[in-house]
């Protein structure tokens, strides 16, 4: 009964990360360009000096 239970805590973790994937991959997508937006002007402020 032992192996049945790990393999059931395998396929459940297994789960929850491709749950966990598809959340970041929909965010993603979704306010991938928002935020592209928001860090352009942001990144043009930034500059670096070579020394």
């Amino acid at each position: 009964m032992r192996g049945k239970s790990r393999g059931q805590n395998v396929v459940e973790y297994g789960l929850m990360i491709a749950s966990i994937a598809l959340v970041v991959l929909f965010g993603v997508h979704s306010f991938g360009n928002q935020v592209l937006l928001w860090f352009t002007p942001l990144a043009s402020h930034i500059t670096t000096t070579g020394t």
